[in-house]
């Protein structure tokens, strides 16, 4: 109550009275803390908002003097919080309007952290005279929660703008083996606006078929590996390298793409059987034949490259009668080895011929 009254009686020795009426007024002093009306104060911002745009809040931010006899005018200020440093607050009367101090990007390291969540801790101070009596606080304090809203500002970025990879001719279902560090993809933005769509393309554009990018969505940042799908396989005799490109695209903003190149180089395998042009031959010599002079010369031909297309050659039967170069298949007859036709007027050879490389194949 902030005053008191009574009516008071005098009564004489003679028997007149009268009447007075007493008012006793109660003066406030400073005995209590502001409060704060309309808590919880949770508002919202876009990120990269002009600096000194207002935050928006479902409650206004107001405090009055918990002293009601002779309020005081209130002032505001940010006393904490990880996000402290961009947001300021001024003051409109009794209520609170909190600005932008400093650019806010929802991606960068503090932001980030919170999970664009900013809890700050405001303070409500009295304007109080230093003259006055003071019996209690003047100030208290509450948290107020900032979400910033994430826009879609950032492209996907891959680690590296171009990958060497490698893959074995003729093998199904493998991943692409990546020369060096792992493909990785990074969208800053965050939740819907960092969702990717992962393609693997030809240099013009195309969709590549056969080789799929795993996984083919990610969300913000991840590795990924290009798989052979079903039963596709390369074939070196037909191609020796590609060029692709894989691109990763938003999903909610498809025109908002990136890509990184990938060359791909197709190992050999030996594969490919020597060749020989005919399945046999017929050749007439004389009996007194020579050791010098060719009987025949026959090569094969191998579609693999490089050792694996490098022939040697041998006769499986014969040979203790005959002998061939192993490099250039000429067919000669042994020294001191004498043919006569009345005792065998026939010889039937295997020539065999055996490609090189770690896993030879023999015709």
């Amino acid at each position: 109550m902030s005053f008191y009254q009574y009516l008071i009686f005098g009564t004489d020795g003679g028997g007149l009275n009268g009447t007075a009426t007493l008012i006793i007024k109660v003066l406030d002093i400073q005995n209590k803390p502001p409060y704060f009306t309309g808590q919880p104060f949770k508002g919202h911002i876009l990120e990269e908002s002009p600096i000194g745009t207002v935050v928006n809040f479902v409650y206004p931010i107001r405090a009055d003097d918990g002293d009601t006899g002779v309020p005081h005018d209130i002032q505001y200020k940010f006393t904490t919080g990880a996000c402290i440093e961009f947001f300021e607050i001024k003051q409109n009367g009794n209520f609170g309007i909190v600005q932008v101090k400093k650019r806010i990007d929802r991606d960068s390291c503090v932001l980030h952290e919170v999970g664009g969540i900013c809890t700050l801790t405001l303070m409500a101070l009295e304007k109080a005279n230093s003259t006055e009596l003071n019996l209690g606080p003047t100030n208290s304090t509450t948290s107020i929660e900032i979400s910033v809203i994430d826009i879609n500002d950032n492209l996907p970025m891959f680690r590296s703008s171009m990958y060497n990879a490698t893959v074995f001719e003729n093998v199904m279902q493998v991943s692409l083996a990546i020369e060096g560090s792992r493909i990785e993809v990074t969208d800053e933005d965050q939740d819907d606006n960092g969702r990717l769509d992962l393609e693997l393309q030809y240099i013009n554009g195309t969709k590549v078929q056969g080789i799929k990018p795993v996984p083919d969505k990610i969300q913000g940042n991840g590795y990924i590996m290009l798989y052979l799908q079903d039963s596709f396989t390369f074939d070196y005799e037909e191609v020796q390298g590609e060029i692709y490109k894989l691109v990763a695209s938003e999903e909610q903003a498809p025109m908002s793409k990136t890509h990184c190149l990938i060359y791909l180089k197709i190992i050999d395998r030996n594969d490919n059987l020597p060749q020989f042009s005919k399945w046999s031959y017929a050749v007439d010599i004389l009996e007194n034949v020579t050791s010098s002079q060719m009987i025949l010369t026959e090569t094969a031909t191998d579609k693999d490259n490089g050792e694996f297309s490098k022939m040697t050659y041998s006769l499986q039967d014969g040979k203790d009668i005959f002998t061939i170069d192993n490099v250039t298949g000429e067919i000669t007859k042994r020294e001191n080895v004498v043919l006569d036709y009345e005792k065998r007027d026939e010889y039937v050879l295997t020539l065999v011929a055996k490609d090189g490389g770690w896993q030879p194949t023999v015709s």
